[in-house]
């Protein structure tokens, strides 16, 4: 039984935090075991309960710990781990250089371009952190290039694309939400529009609430849905309500509910100034919704343009309304591209698919 630990530096819903649980639960039972690393209790600690997964918490307050590292290290060899599988800056760079001082191989998977770029001293980690592991997984070939000449690596094989998986069956089509409607207090003729993420700056969800201010102008009746929490939330519920958009536009919060929220949709927007491979668009294509998304990141290796969805340059609100407005006058385009979205994520974008290629790759690093 071979032991792998996982990594985490968030426990707040997310890309990464929802791939780690996904890989964690997913792993042959017959030759892994898993143990999942975090900072904090949240989110993600409870869903690991959920699902069976063991966790222990390593409090790290400081950027620079050398003790929180010495505790890492023990823990790999007091769990006798024979994998550390690492997500995003923090847990790549200290978990690189913890599993180096144990003596085990190392993958860090990065999921975005944010942050890691900002800094001189990020940059000169992450070149750390390529020297120590053994592997560098990026989400999307976008992120791969990105990652690669941001960082300043000469071509090396250590830094490899893996696609993210989601489970398909839980984002199966389900037909009507009438219950749902309802208790949103939705008109039965209005078209429902909606997008799913964390209120954050990089999500750019007050180009969508303009893209709203257009639509009602020029379109039929409409209810725009924007599920998630965070630091933007007060300036999107201003924007809304200077817009005069509060009969349109629901900030619905943190919601467990995601595929019957996205059965309630009939399009899907993503505004993202910034993405790595977006699990929400996938979800939404799993769903069988068209979508529209901004050209920004792995987005155009998800969406076929013009086949399953429309892209649209980022920061472009008026672009954004147009291809939404093409959607709404055209529910049997719609029905046809959400169609094609769900062929390609059983194709290329599956759970099972991620979960064989980590394991490939565990397998090819522990023989």
């Amino acid at each position: 039984m071979r032991r792998i630990l996982h990594l985490s530096e968030t426990s707040e819903p997310g890309g990464s935090e929802t791939v780690l649980a996904y890989i964690a639960k997913s792993l042959d039972p017959h030759k892994y075991s898993s143990l999942a690393c975090l900072l904090r209790e949240g989110w993600l600690t409870e869903h690991l309960r959920d699902l069976g997964v063991r966790y222990r918490i390593i409090e790290n307050n400081r950027p620079y710990d050398p003790a929180f590292l010495a505790r890492m290290v023990r823990l790999i060899r007091s769990e006798k781990i024979d994998l550390v599988h690492a997500h995003e800056f923090t847990m790549n760079v200290y978990g690189s250089v913890a599993a180096r001082l144990a003596g085990v191989p190392m993958i860090g998977t990065i999921h975005g371009k944010v942050y890691f770029t900002e800094k001189k001293s990020r940059i000169a980690a992450y070149r750390l952190a390529v020297a120590m592991c053994s592997r560098i997984i990026a989400v999307s070939e976008d992120l791969r290039n990105y990652f690669i000449e941001n960082i300043g690596l000469k071509k090396t094989k250590k830094v490899l694309t893996l696609y993210n998986g989601i489970d398909s069956d839980k984002y199966a089509p389900r037909g009507k939400m009438d219950d749902l409607r309802c208790r949103l207090n939705i008109p039965s003729g209005a078209v429902v529009i909606g997008s799913v993420g964390s209120l954050f700056k990089v999500k750019a969800f007050d180009h969508l609430i303009q893209a709203a201010a257009i639509l009602r102008e020029s379109s039929s009746d409409f209810r725009l849905l924007i599920a998630g929490e965070g630091s933007e939330e007060e300036y999107l519920r201003r924007l809304i309500s200077e817009a005069g958009l509060q009969d349109k536009v629901m900030l619905l919060g943190f919601k467990n509910d995601i595929p019957d929220l996205l059965n309630l949709l009939d399009i899907y927007v993503c505004s993202s100034l910034s993405e790595g491979l977006s699990l929400s668009i996938l979800e939404a294509m799993a769903s069988a919704r068209p979508v529209v998304a901004t050209r920004v990141g792995g987005n155009p290796e998800l969406i076929a343009d013009g086949t399953s969805g429309f892209m649209v340059p980022p920061s472009d609100p008026p672009q954004l309304a147009e291809k939404i407005n093409l959607l709404m006058k055209s529910p049997e385009l719609g029905t046809t591209m959400g169609r094609e979205g769900r062929k390609i994520v059983e194709a290329k974008f599956s759970l099972p698919r991620m979960v064989e290629s980590y394991q490939d790759l565990y397998e090819e690093l522990l023989s």
